[in-house]
């Protein structure tokens, strides 16, 4: 059967891809480098990759890769990674900002920016040459091919992965743009990024009728732990991986340190932990449902606080 393993391709599928090669593929990072306007011909060296970077204010960067020259300056690149989604509001200007920020704080002494997406996206989003630099999701299998010659399997299934995304930009994929449900969301994003920007919601694109689901990924959550904002149910939830056959044990070992009004629930195949929050109207006024709204992110930031306890459940139920 010739079919991808995935239905589409997310921004994070080629965010991660990406991730890993820069920290486990020396080949594949030197030419990334010379890919994202850094001198080929000077000793750079790898500092760092981090996904889904974000400010308080400046909104988020889907990746953020450092380099260091001989004197030892750090360089970061803030790469806006898109496969088919919409620019949002002022995004080519924020990540500069970042940057320029990022200099202030003495997080870096440069910066560029950089924007990933297929070909057919750079061409005709006028917004992508807003970037310092543009790199093309064809070009980018070209790498991949280059720097994975040892691993044959490992680079067709990636480039096949980055034709599935170009061919899905193509096809106009994305669902067909709800506008109040965007502007909800985007409304709620600027919302929890002021009073709880510990919860790293990401900045969302255009949404269609049926988005009611808010995810939020703390920084010190072990990967398969996410909290959503169930907008409709009117639930909180700590979504972990811990499979529904283990409710009993996984409740016992959380009844210490569970707070008030949170219980152990199946949802799905794994578990979660709940607490109960006013239901919200996804395609309605934000402004005339926010103080409903904060009583969700309050919440979401009470499940936020019982990140130094997830490690144990990832250590003795996973």
């Amino acid at each position: 059967m010739d079919l991808m393993p995935v239905e589409a391709v997310l921004e994070r599928d080629i965010d991660l891809l990406i991730l890993e090669e820069l920290w486990a593929n020396e080949d594949f990072r030197t030419k990334f480098r010379s890919l994202v306007g850094l001198s080929p011909g000077q000793d750079w060296k790898f500092k760092g990759a981090w996904h889904s970077v974000c400010h308080p204010t400046l909104g988020e960067s889907d990746l953020v890769v450092e380099f260091s020259d001989p004197e030892g300056s750090l360089h970061a690149v803030l790469i806006e990674n898109k496969v088919d989604a919409i620019p949002q509001p002022d995004q080519a200007n924020r990540y500069r900002k970042r940057g320029e920020v990022g200099i202030d704080e003495g997080l870096w002494q440069g910066f560029t920016t950089c924007i990933l997406a297929p070909e057919y996206y750079l061409r005709n989003t006028p917004d992508a040459g807003l970037y310092e630099t543009k790199v093309s999701y064809e070009t980018l299998s070209e790498l991949v091919g280059a720097s994975l010659k040892g691993f044959p399997e490992r680079a067709r299934f990636r480039q096949e992965l980055l034709k599935h995304a170009i061919d899905q930009n193509r096809r106009g994929y994305s669902p067909k743009q709800d506008d109040k449900v965007t502007l909800f969301w985007r409304n709620y994003w600027e919302g929890v990024t002021a009073r709880f920007p510990d919860l790293r919601m990401k900045e969302p694109g255009s949404k269609p009728a049926d988005a009611s689901w808010i995810e939020f990924h703390p920084f010190d959550f072990p990967k398969g732990f996410w909290i959503y904002h169930k907008l409709k149910e009117g639930t909180i939830d700590l979504q972990t991986p811990v499979k529904a056959d283990r409710l009993q044990d996984l409740a016992l070992a959380c009844e210490p340190w569970l707070k008030e009004g949170m219980q152990v629930v199946k949802t799905g195949k794994s578990c979660s932990i709940r607490m109960a929050v006013p239901r919200l109207d996804h395609a309605g006024d934000f402004a005339e449902q926010k103080q409903v709204a904060f009583v969700g992110m309050e919440a979401a930031a009470q499940m936020a606080s019982l990140g130094g306890n997830l490690p144990m459940l990832e250590k003795n139920y996973l």
